[in-house]
């Protein structure tokens, strides 16, 4: 699987993890494509054999964390790693053509240190369904407002809330 993930210029550490079930270290393995087209790996990554790149994995787990140094690139400074960061999730232990294909959920996630900010704010405290959520939203850079910056907000999946049993009800036509 591969996920694009947006890293700014005003980012200045990120964090890449990826959390799966099974309790095997070899499992899973995240590699990292940077907008330089670096691979990171868990091997060429370990022990701080890239300067700027820290690499942690255990038996459900695995991350990297990214530096300023190493995003800005430090050693080439006029290509920095700002961009379209790629986080690329394999298996060499699952779906394999002698057996029965297999499959292990996961969750990733990337967290970033910087200097932009996004506050979100609703226009009422209470929802109904089929009530229109108004949302209104202020992004500054280090503290100062920006403007004429798009904000898009996407909803893709309503009703994944653990505590919102009524979506899962079903609805007849004739119930509508």
């Amino acid at each position: 699987a591969r996920h694009p993930i947006i890293i700014t210029p005003h980012d200045t550490r990120a964090a890449f993890v990826i959390n799966w079930n099974t309790p095997d270290a070899g499992r899973m393995v995240l590699q990292l494509i940077t907008p330089t087209c670096d691979l990171i790996t868990p091997e060429n990554a370990k022990n701080g054999k890239i300067p700027g790149v820290t690499f942690s994995g255990d038996i459900r787990h695995q991350l990297y964390i990214i530096d300023r140094s190493y995003l800005r690139n430090a050693a080439n400074p006029s290509q920095p790693r700002h961009g379209t960061w790629r986080m690329i999730v394999t298996s060499s232990k699952l779906g394999n053509i002698e057996g029965p294909p297999d499959s292990e959920r996961y969750s990733y996630d990337v967290l970033t240190e910087s200097s932009l900010k996004l506050e979100a704010s609703l226009d009422r405290s209470v929802y109904y369904a089929g009530d229109a959520i108004g949302v209104t939203a202020k992004l500054s850079l280090d503290g100062l407002p920006l403007t004429h910056a798009a904000v898009k907000l996407d909803v893709t999946a309503p009703g994944q809330a653990m505590a919102n049993w009524l979506v899962a009800a079903p609805v007849t036509q004739a119930e509508y």
